[in-house]
């Protein structure tokens, strides 16, 4: 089953997206921990998006969909208008570093990436997607 909202690209609506996932995530088997880790992960790129990509633009829309997969898996796909970003190209710097040299910012990048298995960026007409994958460390049947 997919479960889907779209919001317009504001970070007001960033609470709406933590909610949404929250509510979806508890339905997959995954553990407290996973589940708080994704709402993280999840909260950071829209925020990314609509900040940077969609400049808070509330004319253009950012859409989520979260589907679970018969491996336990949960796929994100977030879909929007905004400029193309590709998280893989970047290199994430490690969270110690960041932390030891005091910089603000490349942090959300580097959580993204800990706490995803797989992120894939691509172009779909003017729609820019990220597709995000966790695997579940709680086996889908016992």
């Amino acid at each position: 089953m997919t479960h889907k909202i779209t919001i317009p690209c504001h970070t007001s609506k960033l609470k709406d997206v933590r909610d949404f996932v929250s509510e979806v995530i508890r339905l997959f088997y995954l553990s407290e921990k996973e589940q708080f880790l994704l709402v993280l992960a999840i909260d950071e790129i829209c925020a990314n998006r609509i900040l940077h990509s969609n400049h808070n633009d509330t004319t253009r829309h950012l859409e989520l969909e979260i589907e679970s997969q018969d491996d336990g898996a949960v796929i994100f796909c977030i879909k929007d208008e905004g400029d193309f970003f590709d998280l893989n190209q970047n290199e994430s710097t490690p969270v110690e570093r960041l932390v030891k040299d005091r910089r603000k910012g490349g942090l959300g990048v580097s959580l993204i990436k800990k706490i995803i298995d797989s992120v894939e960026v691509f172009k779909e007409g003017h729609y820019t997607i990220h597709r995000l994958i966790k695997k579940s460390s709680v086996p889908s049947q016992f």
